[in-house]
């Protein structure tokens, strides 16, 4: 009998198992202790609508995607922000591509990682391209609140400032490879 248990929301998760038979409910036999399962980091796909020049994906990204294969990228990643909570190790690749951006997208505390294992968002160095639209004051391609990320590869214009990392909230933050560029402020 093969049994997939469900990959912790946090770096472990504790259970205690207890096996019954099916044809005899009297016949059975549990765990004296728990057993430590331990969380396998995860990786999702953000692509803009097309393909071309795409180092990570093999589809055009769609709402109607997991996110969580390259022939499944989800549009934005805002989208993968709000479907799913970054978790140590967790890897979020975004592809060759323009992306307009309406609001800041926000990366709360909630998607923090751990000094050993931090939340990863990768880009394509140059090629994909976060762009701002002119609306609302305070504007970030990227506003971080979050511990333990390292945002690499990400070009971010068209803002007020490109990434904005909160000094009183996020801690641990590296900024690698990052072009901002054509922002009213700063980087």
């Amino acid at each position: 009998f093969n049994w997939l248990l469900p990959n912790p929301t946090s770096s472990t998760a504790s259970y205690y198992v207890r096996v019954v038979c099916n044809q005899d409910a009297s016949v059975f036999d549990a765990t004296g202790s728990a057993s430590t399962v331990i969380r396998l980091a995860a990786t999702y796909y953000v692509n803009d609508a097309s393909t071309n020049g795409d180092k990570y994906c093999t589809a055009p990204g769609t709402s109607g995607n997991p996110g969580n294969a390259p022939d499944k990228p989800l549009p934005s990643l805002d989208e993968v922000l709000k479907r799913y909570m970054l978790s140590p190790g967790d890897t979020v690749y975004v592809d060759t591509g323009l992306y307009q951006i309406y609001t800041n997208t926000v990366i709360e505390g909630s998607h923090r990682g751990s000094p050993d294992a931090p939340v990863r968002i990768v880009g394509t160095r140059g090629g994909s391209i976060l762009v701002r639209q002119p609306s609302g004051t305070n504007r970030s391609c990227l506003e971080i609140h979050a511990d333990h990320l390292r945002i690499e590869g990400l070009t971010c214009e068209g803002s007020d400032a490109g990434i904005s990392v909160n000094a009183s909230s996020a801690r641990h933050v590296q900024l690698v490879a990052n072009v901002c560029r054509n922002n009213t402020q700063s980087g």
